[in-house]
Order: C-alpha cells, then sequence, then structure tokens
C-alpha cells in the first residue's frame, strides 16, 4: 500500500494556492504516493475536474467560531485516516491541521506558508510562531525568499525548519499573435483589495484604446460593477468571474498583455501562468514579483508602484507604441516561466517527506 500523504488546505475556491495544492497531489500520486486533498470548507466551487479532493465542512460562511468544531472533525479524521504525513497550505490549515495532526500521532507535519506573515490575521501571527517554535511544524516552506524574509524576526528553532519551495507552472505554447486593436490586456486574481484591480478600471478609464479583462470572484464584485459603471466602461472593462481550468487557458491566449498590481503576494501563481504563455507582463514592483521577474540580471517584466497610475498609465502608452518591445517582454517572460516546473516543485515536498 502506498504511503499516504494527506495534503490540507483552509478554503476550497479557485485561489493560487489551492491550484498549488491540487497539483502537488496529482504529482505525488504519479510518484507512487496515496495524496488526497482535503479543504477544511468550500467558499467557492472549484476543481470540477479533480476528483481526489473531499471537503470537511459544507459550510460556506466560515468565522472564528466554527473553526473549534472543524479542528474537532479534523482529530476524527487524521485519527481515521492515519496519514503518515500531513501537507497543508494556507494560514488557518497550518495552525488547525497541524495542531490536529500533532495531537493525532501524525509523524510529518509540514507547515506551507503562501503570504506575508504581516499580512495573516492576528490569531494566524499570534499561534503560528508559537507553533513553529515547538514541534507541532516538523518542516515549514516558503513559496518565496520574501515571504521568508517576513519571518526573519521568529525564533532560531522556527527558521531551521524554514526551505524555500517555489511555486510550479505547466508551460504552454508561446501566444504569437500580434497586438490587437484595442488592446485586450488581462488580470486573473479574487476580486479583492489585496488584488488592487481599482487601479486597472481607472487605467481603463484613461486609455480608450484599452480593452480590460478580469478573471476571478469575490467580495470586491459590487464595488468594481459601481467604478465600471461610473466611468461608463462597460463596453470595454468585462468582470468573467471564477473560469474553468481550459477556459482559462483559453482567457490567457486571449491576451495582448498581463496587468499585476497586487499590494501583496507570496508568489502568484496567476503572474506565473500568464509568462507561461509568453504574455507581457506590467506588475506591482513589491518584492515577490520584482523576485520572479527582476531576478538576476534578466528582466522579465516591468515593475512599478501599485498606486502609481500615472507610470502605469504611461508604461503602457509607452510599449504599446513599440512592437519590438512588447515582443522582448514576450520572450524573456515565456523563458523566465521555464525556470519554474511542478515535478521540481513537488521533488522538493518529497525530499521533506524523506528527511523525517
Amino acid at each position: 500500500m502506498p504511503e499516504k500523504v494527506l495534503i490540507i488546505c483552509t478554503q476550497l475556491e479557485a485561489g493560487g494556492a489551492q491550484n498549488a495544492a491540487v497539483e502537488l497531489s496529482k504529482q505525488l500520486e504519479q510518484m507512487g504516493y496515496s495524496a488526497p486533498l482535503l479543504f477544511l470548507y468550500q467558499k467557492r466551487m472549484a476543481f470540477a475536474h479533480f476528483s481526489n479532493m473531499m471537503i470537511l465542512s459544507r459550510k460556506k460562511n466560515v468565522s472564528l467560531i466554527n473553526y473549534p468544531g472543524i479542528f474537532i472533525s479534523l482529530y476524527i479524521h487524521l485519527k481515521k485516516e492515519k496519514p503518515a504525513a500531513v501537507i497543508t497550505f494556507t494560514h488557518y490549515a497550518n495552525i488547525l491541521a497541524c495542531a490536529a495532526a500533532f495531537l493525532s500521532g501524525v509523524k510529518t507535519r509540514i507547515a506551507s506558508q503562501r503570504n506575508p506573515l504581516q499580512s495573516y490575521p492576528v490569531i494566524a501571527r499570534l499561534l503560528d510562531p508559537v507553533f513553529g517554535f515547538l514541534p507541532v511544524y516538523t518542516n515549514i516552506t516558503m513559496v518565496s525568499q520574501s515571504v521568508q524574509a517576513s519571518f526573519s524576526n521568529l525564533s532560531t528553532k522556527y527558521l531551521k525548519k524554514c526551505r524555500v519551495i517555489y511555486n510550479g507552472v505547466h508551460m504552454h505554447e508561446m501566444i504569437q499573435h500580434k497586438t490587437s486593436k484595442p488592446v485586450k490586456a488581462g488580470n486573473v486574481g479574487r476580486l479583492a483589495k489585496q488584488k488592487n484591480q481599482q487601479l486597472l478600471i481607472e487605467l481603463a478609464h484613461k486609455h480608450r484604446d484599452l480593452e480590460l479583462h478580469i478573471a476571478g470572484e469575490g467580495e470586491l464584485r459590487h464595488q468594481l460593477e459601481q467604478q465600471i459603471a461610473r466611468y461608463q466602461l462597460q463596453d470595454r472593462v468585462f468582470l468573467h468571474g471564477e473560469l474553468p481550468k481550459q477556459q482559462l487557458e483559453e482567457f490567457y491566449k486571449s491576451l495582448d498583455l498581463f496587468l499585476f498590481p497586487s499590494h501583496f503576494e507570496g508568489m502568484s501563481n496567476a503572474l506565473l501562468e500568464a509568462m507561461s504563455f509568453g504574455l507581457p507582463i506590467i506588475a506591482s514592483n513589491i518584492e515577490p514579483n520584482r523576485e520572479v521577474l527582476q531576478n538576476g540580471h534578466e528582466t522579465a517584466g516591468i515593475c512599478l508602484h501599485p498606486l502609481a497610475l500615472k507610470d502605469w498609465s504611461e508604461t503602457l502608452e509607452s510599449i504599446l507604441k513599440s512592437p519590438d518591445k512588447l515582443l522582448d517582454m514576450r520572450l524573456k517572460s515565456y523563458q523566465k516561466a521555464q525556470t519554474f516546473s511542478y515535478h521540481a516543485m513537488s521533488k522538493k515536498f518529497v525530499d521533506l517527506l524523506n528527511e523525517n
């Protein structure tokens, strides 16, 4: 019987951490492990094509008051399933699942940090350092060097358990089409303050030759719809909602460039996916984006301050006047994407499993 590794993620929705968890499950299964994926609750349905998963709680509106019940259910589930290891994704899963696994006797408990520590809720910022200091976490992975840097003030015991494991991406055929008129710019991500899509709508308002497409769902939909209506941009700005995998691939293929103005990230799957199609990238100058796009001598994209609308506008206008610049951005984006892979990501998790 193959060794069972249970992958646990906080909420089911079409997010970057969730996508990484699904791909890790697939890769581990191919390597001979039994690697089911467990979501603590369902926020929005996603990954309908993926069958090797279950949802612990069917509640969609989960708050802190629900977590004790989820913890008890998780403990019972772990006692029954007896996995050799758990790998947890996102802060609440790290805390709840690693604690339940520790108490239920699971030998290996790997917590995966997907965002900077300062972006976590207060209770997670308090408990996570304690669980890393104590043996609740046997190992800790960081999705980027920049995320690891945000934990640098924690205890030596905590930091000794840490290792950077980058997200992976599937490579696609590089997009070859010429820039369309109007220019089709796109963004993929939750409709949330973190993702800063308001700036993109402001950008569309300033540039009449720009058509903006946003794939994602979230709590700011109504606010973004109001902003679109206020500027009367309904014919040039489109909110597509969450798209299944095949439709999302077609979405990327339809674009001329990818705009990514997030206020913070750990390491964005959406950014890597856009690069895997060879899309020119303009992104915020936060550290994780610079780590992907501007690490070393080569520059695979342009990084700007997430609130500097004037800089975004001038940069957009400049590159659209230069087909050679756009082609150069496409080539560098595509080449850099090839340095990331799901196999490499999964192999590093297997190395951790073998160490315990």
